[in-house]
């Protein structure tokens, strides 16, 4: 059995056991990133983020302390890849890589 590791886990600072995700599919257009803050608060009258993630089985049943710090660190850092818009959202897994819920953005409420 060979313990060679893939190429993303190789790079340094990475941790082998770190499961790198892949970033989403939609784009950011340039004028979303760049935008003025001020624009960007504007638009987010009314509007929710929302994170469900199901606690009850597999790695967050073992670890959920632990789980749920590790998958806010991910998408801490993985929300610049969205424009964060009503509809923006993603699969949320474990760190067994198994579907453990999602997170979501919600239009604003009417």
């Amino acid at each position: 059995m060979s313990t060679e590791q893939s190429p993303a886990t190789k790079a340094p600072g990475v941790h082998p056991g770190l499961r790198l995700f892949p970033r989403p599919t939609t784009s950011v257009s340039t004028d979303a990133r760049q935008s003025p803050k001020k624009d960007f608060n504007e638009t987010l009258e009314g509007m929710k983020f929302l994170l469900e993630v199901t606690m009850d089985e597999g790695a967050l049943a073992e670890d959920p302390t632990g789980e749920l710090q590790r998958i806010l660190r991910y998408w801490g850092g993985n929300l610049k890849h969205y424009a964060m818009r009503p509809g923006d959202g993603s699969v949320v897994y474990d760190s067994a890589y198994r579907e453990v819920g999602r997170w979501s953005v919600e239009g604003r409420a009417e």
